[in-house]
């Protein structure tokens, strides 16, 4: 006798032993023949069943589509079809362990934070409890060649971001090819934060005095890493002014002595204002090391920035524009962006 033999009765006996946080194995049951797709559906089905499923996975909606059972339940297949056959330790079944660890330890330190909801920033700090915790994820997105050059529309800009993010390794440099992260829905689904919040902000690089540059995600689901990569591609517009890119200089911690550490002293500092006017810019002239979380508050949550390392760049600033231009056209001899 196989499984398919079985009554029905005994299906639903099956299906209730399985794990209410196994999204793999809920979803191989549902998809083995009609009768054990019917233990999830009518009336052998359970109200928000899918839902609690993928939440409890650390997997969200995106901000625009129906908090629905059936979205709930399209999501959960689609990530857990992927994670059979992704070997990708950053996303996969690799991923939805490291949420679900991340969850539980939200739930220890935050005893009164209910993981079916997303909390607003003040409901978090009201409640009490440890820190907030980005999905390590955040610091490891990496962007590769195809990335539009930082002097085109902020729109556009957040539409290609998501064409040419990529996950990228310990040892892979923050620009470079590699396997894309729109490839990846457990990973582009994940939860962002650990609790889930519903919104964050996000700083033009190391920067807080300058905080009309941030930018705020939104999702009433919770944050996921979709929704800070279309964050990230609004902030990468930004354009900066000298005073906010000489204060940058000056306040970086592994950069004490200022420009001079970091360019060339064959670089006019007017072609500086160039080739680093907009936050994109940096992805070129630095290598991104990830994210780090500053002091938030009750009304904004809490607030993310970007961090880069030093990078040996060419003695000639041309050579450098070179390596990008079909990214971003400068024009140096003048000082001033290409039109």
């Amino acid at each position: 006798m196989s499984l398919l033999d079985l009554a029905n009765e005994l299906l639903l006996a099956i299906k209730a032993h399985i794990a209410p946080t196994d999204l793999l194995t809920h979803v191989c049951f549902l998809q083995l023949c009609a009768r054990t797709q019917a233990c999830y559906e009518g009336a052998a089905g359970v109200r928000g069943f899918w839902r609690a499923l993928v939440r409890a996975n650390g997997l969200g909606l995106n901000d625009f589509e129906r908090d629905g059972e059936r979205t709930w339940r399209r999501v959960g297949v689609k990530c857990a079809e992927h994670a059979w056959v992704c070997a990708d330790g950053a996303c996969g079944v690799a991923r939805l362990e490291e949420n679900q660890k991340r969850i539980q330890e939200a739930a220890e330190q935050w005893p009164e934070w209910d993981s079916s909801k997303a909390v607003t920033p003040g409901e978090a700090y009201a409640v009490g409890g440890g820190e907030i915790t980005p999905s390590s994820l955040l610091g490891r997105l990496g962007l590769n060649s195809d990335f539009p050059h930082p002097l085109c529309e902020e729109l556009q800009l957040r539409k290609q971001i998501k064409q040419c993010a990529f996950i990228r390794k310990d040892d892979t440099p923050g620009w470079s090819r590699a396997d894309l992260l729109k490839q990846h829905p457990v990973a582009l689904r994940s939860f962002a934060t650990f609790p889930f919040l519903t919104s964050f902000y996000m700083l033009n690089l190391h920067d807080q005095e300058y905080l009309e540059s941030e930018v705020q995600p939104e999702n009433k689901h919770g944050i996921t890493v979709h929704d800070y990569l279309t964050a990230l591609g609004e902030v990468l517009g930004k354009r900066m002014s000298s005073d906010q890119l000489n204060d940058f200089l000056r306040t970086m911690p592994h950069l004490p002595d200022g420009r001079e550490d970091l360019f060339p002293k064959t670089w006019a500092h007017r072609d500086i204002l160039v080739v680093a006017s907009n936050v994109g810019s940096w992805f070129q002239l630095m290598n991104w090391t990830g994210i780090s979380q500053l002091e938030g508050s009750e009304e904004r949550g809490p607030c993310f920035v970007m961090e880069f390392d030093w990078k040996e760049l060419p003695k000639d600033v041309r050579e450098h524009v070179d390596m990008y231009e079909d990214e971003r056209p400068c024009t140096l001899v003048e000082g001033v962006p290409a039109p």
